[in-house]
């Protein structure tokens, strides 16, 4: 409550490393990492009240870039291919229909 002065929060499943509002404010996009075990997900919740909608998990280990786009239709990801030892490759780039949510 901003004029109480107050705030809530949430604690993440996994160490996120973006988190992206969808332009009308009515989703959260959470790019999360688990590095122990080398897995990540892209988490879209309503943040109101921070309950999952949809759940994105690339294959391997990769880590995620995403951005709504600016119709509110689309999420778009940057799967980033993880390797030890080598600088990271960007694998694809995937678009997810929100409306199929």
């Amino acid at each position: 409550d901003l004029e109480a002065g107050t705030r809530s929060s949430v604690a993440l499943p996994d160490p996120a490393h973006q988190a992206v509002f969808a332009p009308d404010g009515k989703s959260l996009a959470v790019a999360t990492m688990d590095w122990i075990a080398k897995r990540s997900a892209v988490v879209v919740s309503d943040p109101s009240d921070f309950r999952e909608i949809h759940r994105i998990e690339p294959e391997g280990w990769t880590s995620t870039r995403v951005q709504f786009t600016p119709d509110d239709r689309a999420l778009k990801l940057l799967v980033i291919q993880q390797f030890s030892g080598r600088a990271p490759m960007l694998r694809e780039i995937q678009t997810w229909d929100v409306a199929s949510w």
